[in-house]
């Protein structure tokens, strides 16, 4: 069923989705210019970027009990993940304004109230509520979108329901949306059961994506997070930490100071992102540290790269994505192995856009990062992140040490959230290969038949460019196929908008849904600075295509249609 309502979820009447209706171009507009029109109409956004109502519901009810004069709350999903966002507002306040009196910020750490007689919820849980000045809100938000580490709705019901059981009503919709937890596990959620839906998780994944010795325990390499950028965040910290070894060997002759700052800049090494990324994980790699910014993600990009290893520069690692999102470039895996063993550098993919099933690419990096909210859930209802390291890397036991050190890593998906996605997960490889067909069908029987008419150009893995393809086929799986994201530029802003507002699909944020999703992608990830992301590809009139399952006769008719409507302007 297609969400046609501005500001309605999608999937339509899903408490816990992870996209909003944005049904015309001008609505994208609107909620990126901060249009009271577009903003009051939303009753939900993708969860890093548009805080749940239920989140929303928490704080507040933690404020009216805790907060002081002058002060916001922001809640988090433990203690350490609030110590970190209050180092950032702390570090990022100072770097604006070395005099800024930020005040105090506090951490208020709450647990669930455990009572013998409820079976209702007896999971133990902790969160914690941060409290800072309200003119500091948008630098915790900051930290809230680019960390990932975020509180999930489901889990801030569930805080809700027990330290303010009066404060939420739970309607017969919101009970029958409940019953597959006492379904599939009865009543009593207890950490076995958690525990079982995360070990067939891990090793799902990591039967998938690590190939080794059958005898090996490969899942213990792969780890679960509270959402896609949270497992790139902590691959980051990760990597600052390593390299915290050398700085301190500098600084205190190789004393570990606890109280050290890890990362923002100088001694710690530069890292790379090679290829035009996601927003947000650039956002990562230049906000608690430094890098290059290899945007184009080509031949001429390696050659970038290389200039800068053969001045003597050591840098720390290079993250990409495989393929990347929005311009689908493949980056030559097997030079950037290359370069890594000659000059020592770490090599971090994110390949949510292949979702574990199109390319085998392991075996040339040290971590995989990938967003399990999309294709590997495809129902749009969780969010999910995972982090797998290669046993082959240099980097392997350090990693494994920092990622199950309590004191440095939690596992911090909620355990309802694992139950949901281990549920929507258990066909992630049938559909994808489905989506593949679907998607490749599409491109040569639509999408081709415009491109020199309304269309500029088709991004695309075997298309955007033959190097890229090349680079693709060389790691793509015997059974992989190029995936189910393609991205087409108009000739004409004009004739984008009237195909857009025509497409009778679901139109909003994400990627990797079991329904087909569309966005103007540089309007809505990048409206600020479309001069700047237009130097790398990614123009205005780009609009981006997540391919689902509907059938392609169905997907043939509506954008045939579309394409009907933008001819016409």
């Amino acid at each position: 069923m297609i969400s046609e309502i501005l500001g309605e979820s999608i999937p339509k009447n899903t408490e816990h989705a992870v996209s909003v209706c944005l049904p015309l171009w001008a609505d994208v507009v609107g909620y990126e210019e901060g249009d009271a029109r577009v903003l009051d109409s939303l009753t939900t956004g993708y969860p890093r970027f548009f805080i749940h109502a239920s989140v929303k519901r928490l704080c507040n009810l933690i404020s009216e009990q805790y907060a002081r004069a002058g002060e916001s709350c922001l809640c988090f999903p433990s203690y350490l993940v609030a110590k970190r966002c209050r180092e950032y507002i702390t570090v990022k306040s100072k770097q604006l304004d070395k005099d800024a009196d930020i005040g105090k910020i506090r951490i208020l750490q709450l647990a669930m109230p455990q009572d013998d007689t409820d079976h209702t919820g007896i999971f133990d849980c902790k969160i914690a509520a941060l409290f800072f000045k309200s003119e500091l809100f948008p630098l915790a938000k900051q930290y809230w979108q680019h960390s990932g580490e975020i509180v999930s709705s489901r889990l801030a019901d569930y805080v809700t329901e027990r330290l303010y059981p009066n404060a939420i009503h739970i309607d017969e919709a919101t009970k029958d949306n409940k019953t597959f937890i006492e379904t599939r596990f009865g009543r009593n959620l207890d950490s076995s059961f958690i525990n079982r839906a995360k070990d067939i998780l891990r090793n799902r994944i990591a039967h998938k994506v690590v190939e080794t010795d059958h005898n090996q325990d490969v899942a213990t390499n792969v780890f679960l997070f509270p959402s896609g950028m949270a497992s790139i965040f902590t691959a980051h910290r990760l990597l600052l930490n390593y390299d915290h070894i050398r700085v301190s060997n500098i600084k205190h002759n190789g004393v570990d100071k606890s109280d050290d700052i890890i990362g923002y800049g100088e001694p710690y090494l530069k890292t790379v992102m090679f290829g035009f990324p996601y927003t947000d994980t650039l956002s990562i790699l230049k906000k608690f540290n430094h890098t290059y910014f290899l945007g184009l993600g080509d031949e001429s990009a390696m050659k970038d790269l290389i200039g800068i290893l053969e001045s003597g520069e050591q840098i720390l690692a290079v993250f990409l994505e495989a393929p990347s999102n929005p311009l689908l470039k493949m980056c030559d895996m097997s030079k950037l192995k290359q370069l890594s063993q000659q000059y020592g550098f770490f090599i971090v993919v994110d390949e949510t856009v292949s979702g574990f099933v199109n390319i085998d690419i392991l075996s040339y990096c040290d971590i995989v990062c990938s967003s399990l909210t999309k294709i590997f859930s495809g129902d749009s209802n969780v969010i999910a992140g995972s982090l797998v390291v290669n046993p082959a890397s240099k980097l392997h036991d350090f990693a494994i040490d920092f990622l199950n050190d309590p004191k440095r890593n939690e596992d911090l998906l909620w355990c309802e959230d694992s139950v949901y996605l281990e549920r929507n997960s258990r066909d992630f490889i049938d559909r994808a290969q489905k989506i593949n067909k679907i998607a490749e069908d599409l491109v040569s029987t639509v999408l081709l038949e415009e491109e020199g008419q309304l269309l500029e150009k088709i991004y695309y893995p075997s298309l955007t460019s033959p190097e890229s393809k090349l680079n693709y086929d060389s790691v793509k799986c015997n059974n992989g196929g190029y995936g189910g994201l393609i991205s087409i530029v108009f000739k004409r802003e004009d004739q984008a908008k009237v195909f857009y507002d025509n497409l009778s699909l679901n139109k909003g944020p994400s990627l990797g849904t079991n329904f087909t999703l569309v966005c103007p992608y540089a309007i809505l990830a990048h409206y600020a600075e479309l001069d700047e992301v237009a130097k790398y590809g990614v123009v205005k009139n780009l609009v981006r295509i997540s391919v689902g399952l509907e059938s392609l006769e169905t997907l043939q008719t509506i954008f045939r249609k579309a394409f009907d409507a933008a001819k016409d302007v």
